[in-house]
């Protein structure tokens, strides 16, 4: 695994259970860019997925971005709803659910 993929999902890995992150906030942190944040989890291997909450990702509005990909977009919205956040249409009630990424203490990686 490559050293900015492993960054990336280290920060998906801190973002509490409840909470929704951005790619824009990921992508600040790790001085990246949005697109590409949201490329890499895209492209997570199912064991990869299996292993951190990519679900708690949106965009900074609270859409479920993935929702244009089909499949992954209502795998993400369904888990979700399952864990209780509160999702209107495609998005996640970000007033709710959003966190910053500077707010927590970062943990060690699973990866």
């Amino acid at each position: 695994m490559n050293n900015m993929k492993q960054e990336i999902l280290d920060c998906v890995l801190i973002i509490p259970e409840g909470k929704v992150t951005s790619y824009g906030e990921i992508a600040k942190k790790l001085n990246l860019d949005g697109r590409t944040v949201g490329q890499v989890l895209t492209g997570l291997s199912d064991v990869e997925m299996s292993k951190a909450p990519w679900y708690r990702v949106v965009a900074g509005d609270g859409y479920i971005s993935s929702m244009k990909l089909g499949d992954k977009g209502e795998l993400q919205k369904n888990i979700l709803i399952r864990e209780g956040y509160t999702v209107i249409g495609d998005k996640v009630d970000a007033g709710k659910h959003m966190w910053s990424l500077t707010d927590d203490k970062e943990k060690e990686s699973l990866f």
